[in-house]
């Protein structure tokens, strides 16, 4: 198999075992294994009922706390503007802690608010600084703990199905993009999948 080329625009390697869904074992347990298999297929999936309603709260008002009078906003459009950003809530809390432990997630470091009037980000793949091409073994995992009811209307993050599978080359079309509707308590686990959030009309939404 030939090394992975440096330049993130390369065509994808044309080695069928380079990028290889089936190279482990699927979970026996058949909750488990549809999510692996949407991951595979999609790139994400939504886990629904991953934590409790008092976890939610907690957490909530926890982030507010952080946050304090004056909350950071994002330096450029791409974070937003009107965007509270927070980074590494496990070297300032234990309140989050609990989040590592939700299977199969492996850690959560991020918080984003999303504030009324926030315009859509540009559709993206978050492991994109990655520079080998795709598609591609996963390099990175990430998760969104889904605090609030994720709608349309307050900001749900948009993402394309099976765009885990792309080029290096191609560029998310918003037509194809859904909105990653569920409940406070999910969990939203993504694989390399171009994904953006989207503008804020109304309501809350971490």
């Amino acid at each position: 198999m030939a090394p992975p080329s440096s330049d993130p625009k390369a065509s994808p390697p044309v080695d069928k075992d380079y990028y290889n869904p089936k190279a482990r074992p699927l979970p026996e347990d058949s909750t488990l294994r549809g999510y692996v298999e949407t991951v595979l297929r999609d790139g994400y999936v939504i886990i629904p009922d991953a934590f409790t309603e008092a976890e939610a709260v907690e957490a909530i008002a926890e982030i507010d706390r952080l946050h304090g009078n004056n909350p950071l906003t994002g330096a450029t459009t791409f974070d937003g503007h009107r965007t509270n950003l927070m980074l590494s809530l496990l070297g300032k809390t234990r309140v989050f802690d609990k989040f590592c432990l939700l299977p199969p997630l492996f850690y959560i470091a991020e918080t984003i608010v999303v504030r009324p009037g926030e315009r859509n980000q540009v559709l993206h793949h978050d492991d994109g600084v990655v520079h080998m091409p795709r598609p591609r073994p996963p390099v990175t995992a990430a998760t969104m703990i889904v605090l609030d009811d994720f709608k349309e209307s307050n900001g749900a993050t948009r993402i394309i199905p099976g765009s885990n599978m792309w080029a290096s080359d191609r560029v998310g079309d918003e037509h194809k993009a859904v909105y990653a509707v569920c409940p406070r308590g999910s969990v939203i686990y993504c694989q390399s999948v171009a994904i953006g959030h989207t503008q804020k009309v109304k309501g809350h939404k971490c």
